[in-house]
């Protein structure tokens, strides 16, 4: 290996990780202002530029954000509060994000849970996150079913895509929410040190 090839590329990430130091240095873990707040701070720069494609959709910032704010909306009207734990049991899908992202706005926590875990694995990961409910993909809705009889109390399941194999529809419910952006008082007292995911 050349010594002068292995000096640069050493030079190279030193250069970089000093520029995202830079970057992130106002960042305070006691500051009130959190990666959300940031992410809406974005949406507003750019609502109607691409923000995702998933297959064959895609969503600008703005439509993003009515997605995660319908989610924010519906959390609170289910009467999740501020520290609580939903499990995200999902494949990759366009939602993923806006479902971390909006129930991050009310200041509820997303456990984003391995779609590869099963029976006690998959109970103990909900076990351990102390999650509220599930939130599920219909091909997962069988696995995360027989998962719950090796919990002390069975969570709520929400499917997405309208199927009707848990006892609530979760598209149905988000459709019924608004998309207005919920106020942020809802997440006052998270610092920027606390749980995220």
């Amino acid at each position: 290996m050349n010594p002068f090839s292995s000096i640069r590329r050493e030079f190279n990430f030193i250069r970089t990780m000093l520029g995202t130091l830079k970057k992130i240095s106002h960042i305070d873990p006691s500051s009130n202002f959190l990666i959300t707040d940031e992410l809406e701070q974005i949406i507003d720069q750019h609502e109607n530029r691409l923000a995702f494609i998933c297959g064959g959709q895609k969503w600008t910032y703005g439509e993003f954000d009515a997605y995660a704010n319908r989610v924010a909306n519906w959390a609170v009207s289910a009467g999740f509060t501020p520290g609580d734990t939903l499990a995200l049991f999902s494949r990759n899908r366009l939602e993923y994000v806006a479902i971390w992202f909006g129930l991050s706005k009310a200041g509820v926590y997303a456990a984003l849970v391995n779609d590869l875990l099963t029976g006690k694995g998959l109970a103990h990961c909900l076990s351990v996150a102390d999650s509220k409910a599930v939130l599920c993909e219909p091909e997962l809705i069988k696995i995360a079913k027989s998962a719950m009889k090796h919990l002390p109390e069975k969570l709520p399941l929400w499917t997405f895509d309208g199927e009707d194999h848990a006892e609530k529809d979760f598209d149905a419910a988000i459709n019924a929410s608004h998309d207005t952006r919920p106020d942020r008082s809802l997440r006052a007292g998270i610092q920027a040190r606390d749980t995220l995911l």
